[in-house]
């Protein structure tokens, strides 16, 4: 399933709000169809483990970000 590039940045910028710095330092996409699955999931999980290494609360504020920034990119497994 494509992500549209709408969803993927909309995500980018969710998680960029929520303090992430590896997904600062990614690019928004541009024009295109889709981005494969597997760009965003990259982004998830790159954000997931830096919030990983957060205290908690900011750790669990951080996970419920990107549990919403799957959702609006159609990401149900990862």
């Amino acid at each position: 399933m494509a992500i549209s590039t709408h969803n993927y940045n909309t995500a980018r910028l969710l998680l960029i709000a929520a303090g992430s710095l590896t997904a600062a330092a990614s690019h928004p996409k541009h024009g295109g169809n889709g981005w494969p699955d597997g760009h965003g999931i990259s982004l998830l999980k790159e954000a997931r483990d830096e919030f990983n290494g957060w205290p908690v609360p900011a750790r669990d504020q951080g996970r419920a970000v990107v549990v919403r920034a799957a959702a609006q990119m159609g990401i149900d497994a990862w």
